[in-house]
């Protein structure tokens, strides 16, 4: 897959005068589908990303017999070490949260 690099400025104008446009009932059908499938193919990066991460959670979580989530409010109040595995499963977890967060947005499309 190649991936064309461009300002994320020129990006961002870009999207809000498509918004724009878009708002108007000023995009075609095709541009809509390709909207669609752009927001499609984020979402499923972002997944792929958030299993990936699942994935080494699951690992520490069979390895310290505690879920995720107990752990984190545990690392959060203080009550465990700095150890190395620690601060690697406390960012994956909030990296699971932001991306969870992300596919959510992107999902809501139909919603709107």
């Amino acid at each position: 897959m190649t991936v064309y690099s461009t300002s994320h400025s020129k990006n961002a104008r870009q999207v809000k005068e498509l918004a724009s446009l878009y708002g108007k009932g000023y995009v075609s059908d095709v541009t809509a589908i390709t909207l669609d499938k752009a927001l499609d193919f984020e979402v499923s990066r972002l997944q792929m990303q958030l299993d990936e991460i699942q994935r080494v959670m699951a690992d520490y979580e069979r390895q310290y017999d505690m879920t995720s989530a107990a752990f984190f409010a545990k690392y959060e109040s203080g009550q465990t070490d700095d150890r190395m595995d620690y601060v690697e499963w406390a960012g994956l977890f909030q990296m699971a949260g932001h991306l969870r967060k992300q596919i959510a947005r992107l999902s809501d499309k139909d919603k709107a």
